[in-house]
């Protein structure tokens, strides 16, 4: 990776950091476009691989042949990488929408390359009529009005999307946005049901819902992102993310009463997990012993859990676990 190149994205990052991203269009040149889309982008690709994933195992998929629109696409990747996953004969048309020119350009040029049969716009201004609105990685750009005012636009697609970083106040802010919309949509994913958030209690202020993807073996072996780790001082094995999945028409899985989503991560000891846990009746911190569910404790230590479980619960105590 060039210096030119690092100062580029070393620019980016510093504007998402300190709250200006959200100022103007910081976007300089096609090649800062596309060394982001190289780098930062598909680590949002990988968020997004594991949003669809999740989708996959509970059998949700969008409405076929439908329009879908990228609001705030950026480089692009995010609504490239569901054509990738459904196929882009999926798909009637995308739609993108970005209030930087030059960014819609760009992501218009790298779909039409990626998916050549695809009827593919750069909107002058966002439409979600009746169609999959994708929205990715923008909520900390945006003040609370601003989110409202996108908020009263999304009301007109049949599906939502949206995937965020997984920080405390993008978390907070796509919860907020779940309790505007949930009258309305039925909530896919994570979340196991459509009642009001438990998060929003004032017992879970500190806490906040997000999860985990992992990083795909390339970037661990590929000299690129090395490079791009050390110069940037990026840990490529943190990948956190909150999302949101809404459909208008259609609902989810009928998830059993006793299923619950774990959030984060659990915290270990060399005793027990505490794990947090959201269903219907709220969202709690329970307790797992190693000397009851050493196998479960065991999965808890090296992250390689399921989210998704089904549990059974003694006062605070989980006695019993197992995957959905």
């Amino acid at each position: 990776m060039k210096n030119k190149e690092v100062q580029m994205l070393n620019r980016l990052r510093a504007a998402y950091l300190d709250g200006t991203a959200g100022v103007a269009d910081y976007w300089q040149s096609d090649d800062e476009l596309d060394v982001y889309d190289r780098s930062f982008a598909r680590r949002i690709g990988w968020k997004w691989l594991y949003v669809l994933r999740e989708l996959d195992r509970i059998g949700w998929q969008p409405p076929k042949g439908n329009a879908i629109t990228d609001w705030g696409c950026g480089s692009g990747v995010a609504s490239r990488t569901i054509i990738e996953h459904f196929g882009d004969n999926y798909f009637s048309e995308l739609r993108l929408f970005d209030r930087s020119l030059r960014a819609t350009a760009f992501a218009a040029s790298k779909a039409v390359k990626s998916f050549p049969q695809l009827l593919v716009k750069a909107a002058d201004s966002p439409d979600f009529d009746g169609g999959i609105a994708v929205v990715s990685h923008v909520i900390t750009e945006l003040m609370p009005q601003q989110i409202k005012a996108l908020v009263e636009h999304l009301r007109r697609a049949d599906v939502i999307l949206w995937t965020e970083p997984g920080t405390y106040a993008a978390s907070r802010a796509l919860i907020s946005v779940r309790e505007l919309l949930r009258s309305e949509y039925n909530v896919i994913a994570p979340c196991t049901h459509s009642v009001v958030c438990g998060m929003t209690s004032p017992v879970n202020k500190r806490h906040w819902c997000h999860f985990f993807a992992k990083s795909p073996p390339e970037a661990y072996t590929e000299r690129e992102w090395t490079q791009f780790a050390e110069k940037l001082g990026i840990d490529l094995s943190d990948l956190p993310l909150s999302y949101l999945v809404l459909d208008k028409n259609r609902r989810g899985y009928n998830f059993p009463p006793d299923t619950a989503r774990i959030i984060a991560r659990p915290h270990v000891t060399a005793r027990d997990a505490i794990v947090l846990g959201c269903s219907p009746s709220g969202v709690s911190e329970r307790i797992a012993y190693k000397s009851r569910l050493p196998d479960a404790w065991r999965t808890f230590k090296k992250g390689e859990f399921d989210s998704l479980i089904r549990w059974v619960i003694n006062g605070r105590e989980i006695t019993d676990i197992d995957g959905l």
